[in-house]
């Protein structure tokens, strides 16, 4: 070969080596001078969040993740427990990269309630990490049990009305209850037996029947219940009755009679009740009467299920005083009595009650009549007869009082709106009673001396007129009523109304200028 074709080539030469070299060193890898990244770990708990109740438990996976080739083991803790709270295994715990661990959160029943926030905590060497936890802590799962109704009564023979017994769960309780039933005396038993069971939110229905041979008497019975550790108890009573045979009741009202010296009485009912199929007519006499008083009628025939009036008519001579009646009923060997107590009084009072006078005209008013039917205390031509007047509030209090002298054959017409217009405070008292005693001597509210011999009536717009219309409206007379008056309501009478003469509140109002004789003639042929 020549010089200059050596000399070529070894130029071309030089140049591809040149042009190679190159090329090598634009493809080398990026990362061939870098450092290689060191080994790490994650860590997390599933699930995030629980729920634990008092007494309860549930479980919690910890689970540790590699990265960048990161072996061995990590220790992990776990923290911010609230009280009562524990877990097992105990904590630090142990796990393996690439593992999970499963551990047990247990609550003591008295663990402290609420919402919590766990940490839960991994370390291998220098590296660390944690996650959280939400821990909300409930009340414990729990039931209650009742009977209802916790009286039962039967029969000796019979058969009771049916209870429930009832299990009410508490807190998610889900479980079956087991129910064992105690007390029963010999001779009783229950449909449902001793022992049963009853699931949450059930109720198991009982009844009891009575042999013949089963003693009168009462039982406490108790329901023992369980579920797991849970114990409860509920109780009733068992009236057992012995068995019935037919019987009346007799009851004679009011208990009460109030009679006036020469007048009669206001009737009495005696009532007569069947008892346990009892369809008898039962025959009443009235026994303890006071000398001259008479009963009308003297005898009765009540069947059962029936009642009947009975008036009794007091003499003019019969002494003042009270007296024991009574009635005593007798049919098929049965015999029952029943007492009321007579007071006979020489001091009548008349009460009567008024209606609301607070609607203004056109209405007719509401008034009171007084009558003197001819008759006085001592023969004199002097009025010295009186009505001494006493008018309450709704709640019996003594609000006006006054007196009115009455002539024989006398009578005095009041209004009820002049009656009730209060001159201390202006505010007319709407609704309440009349209280009128008759009495002699001064005509003194403050001093009352209770005679005999007058008549009161009260007039009132007949039911359902309308008070708004009615100018010509009919009207209702309603006779007073008879009462009596004790000796201690007489002084206390006396002193409340001393006590308005002299604030001078209420006293004097009534009017008893004339005498509207047309008035006692109409009232004396009612």
């Amino acid at each position: 070969m020549t010089a200059p074709k050596r000399l070529a080539c070894l130029v071309f030469l030089l140049i591809a080596e040149l042009t190679l070299a190159s090329c090598t060193s634009t493809h080398s890898p990026a990362t061939s001078n870098e450092p290689t990244p060191e080994g790490d770990f994650a860590i997390a708990a599933s699930p995030t969040a629980v729920s634990l109740a008092q007494g309860g438990s549930t479980p919690l996976s910890v689970t540790i993740t590699g990265v960048h080739g990161l072996s061995g083991n990590v220790s992990v803790a776990i923290s911010g427990l609230p009280a009562g709270i524990s877990i097992s295994p105990q904590s630090p715990l142990t796990v393996g990269v690439g593992s999970t661990v499963s551990v047990t959160l247990s609550a003591a029943t008295t663990a402290t309630l609420g919402p919590s926030l766990l940490s839960v905590a991994g370390f291998q060497g220098s590296l660390s990490h944690a996650a959280t936890e939400a821990l909300n802590v409930g009340p414990m799962a729990d039931f209650a049990i009742a009977i209802q109704p916790g009286s039962v009564g039967l029969t000796q023979g019979g058969v009771s009305q049916p209870v429930s017994v009832v299990v009410t769960p508490l807190n998610a309780f889900s479980g079956n209850v087991s129910v064992s039933l105690a007390g029963l005396p010999s001779g009783i038993a229950a449909s449902s037996g001793s022992r049963f069971n009853i699931s949450a939110g059930g109720q198991q229905s009982i009844t009891f029947t009575a042999a013949n041979s089963a003693s009168p008497g009462t039982a406490n019975l108790m329901l023992q219940a369980t579920s797991g550790s849970l114990n409860h108890s509920a109780g009733a009573t068992l009236q057992i009755q012995a068995a019935v045979q037919p019987d009346f009741g007799l009851a004679v009202l009011p208990g009460l009679v109030a009679v006036t010296q020469g007048q009669s009485s206001r009737p009495v009912s005696v009532a007569v009740t069947g008892l346990n199929g009892f369809s008898s007519d039962v025959s009443v006499v009235v026994s303890g009467l006071p000398g001259g008083v008479t009963a009308s009628p003297s005898t009765l025939t009540i069947p059962a299920g029936a009642s009947q009036p009975v008036t009794f008519y007091v003499p003019q001579d019969t002494p003042a005083g009270a007296a024991t009646l009574t009635f005593t009923g007798t049919a098929d060997s049965i015999t029952h009595s029943a007492a009321v107590t007579m007071q006979t009084s020489t001091d009548p009072v008349f009460s009567i009650t008024y209606f609301d006078t607070t609607i203004t005209t056109p209405v007719p008013d509401e008034t009171i009549h007084i009558v003197n039917p001819g008759i006085q205390s001592t023969p004199s031509a002097t009025p010295d007869l009186c009505a001494n007047i006493y008018v309450f509030d709704p709640t019996q209090e003594l609000e006006e009082c006054c007196s009115c002298d009455i002539t024989a054959n006398g009578s005095l017409t009041l209004s009820v709106a002049g009656l009730t217009n209060n001159p201390d405070n202006g505010v007319p008292i709407t609704s309440g009673s009349i209280a009128v005693i008759p009495g002699t001597g001064p005509c003194d509210p403050t001093n009352p001396t209770p005679a005999r011999n007058l008549a009161v009536w009260g007039t009132h717009l007949a039911p359902g007129v309308n008070r708004l219309s009615a100018v010509n409206a009919a009207v209702v007379e309603t006779q007073a009523e008879d009462l009596s008056l004790s000796g201690g309501e007489e002084t206390e009478l006396a002193s409340l109304c001393s006590m308005i003469v002299a604030n001078d509140s209420g006293f004097g109002i009534c009017s008893c200028t004339g005498e509207v004789t047309d008035t006692a003639r109409k009232i004396a042929r009612k």
